[in-house]
């Protein structure tokens, strides 16, 4: 896997378009569609939910979990979680291969990573769960259930929950997939967008 920093752009509409089958068919536009935008708000909604049960579990096999958000451990959780973006980027990007070329456009408050090689249904749907385990609920239920010094609980308690809350945006990407891509399909990336076709 090889990544290009290609620079700075205003906005994803900057970022080139590459060419792409005639027959590639847009994911619906989470923006336009209600239906495509809710998930990431039912995935943030459960996932709360999720996080209250799994630390009511944790306190009553190991006793009182004490989280202190205003110590350095919480700071440095924060930086870690605010990372966590570019960081599934580059997980999402081993499923494109070894040979494949990832590159990175940055503008303020985004940074996007953008690989034209196309994948499986498969391979997309679980581009698009996988990272927020490896670094949100992970960490998440390390902080909940192995006894840690407060600096280390705090860290990956903000990390783990940081990290799940932006992973909705790969969430609603996972269910276009799942609603929109039929069984053989290929997904592939024009510009910062998603289409799938049949190969």
């Amino acid at each position: 896997m090889k990544i290009i920093n290609k620079g700075f752009v205003r906005n994803k509409k900057y970022v080139p378009e590459n060419p792409i089958p005639e027959n590639a068919v847009p994911f619906t536009a989470p923006e336009v569609k209600f239906d495509v935008k809710l998930p990431s708000f039912v995935f943030i909604f459960l996932s709360a939910i999720l996080i209250y049960i799994i630390f009511n579990l944790a306190e009553f096999v190991r006793g009182p979990v004490e989280i202190n958000l205003m110590n350095f451990g919480s700071l440095i959780g924060l930086i870690l979680g605010l990372l966590c973006v570019p960081i599934q980027g580059l997980i999402r990007g081993k499923y494109y291969g070894d040979d494949a070329e990832l590159d990175v456009y940055y503008s303020i408050g985004f940074i996007y990573i953008i690989c034209t090689e196309p994948v499986t249904k498969g391979q997309f749907i679980r581009m698009g769960i996988l990272p927020s385990i490896f670094i949100g609920w992970i960490p998440m239920l390390v902080a909940a259930f192995v006894p840690l010094p407060l600096f280390f609980l705090d860290l990956l308690f903000v990390w783990g929950f940081l990290s799940i809350v932006f992973s909705s945006v790969y969430y609603t990407t996972a269910y276009c997939a799942v609603r929109q891509m039929p069984e053989g399909s290929m997904a592939i990336m024009k510009g910062a967008d998603y289409y799938w076709f049949m190969p």
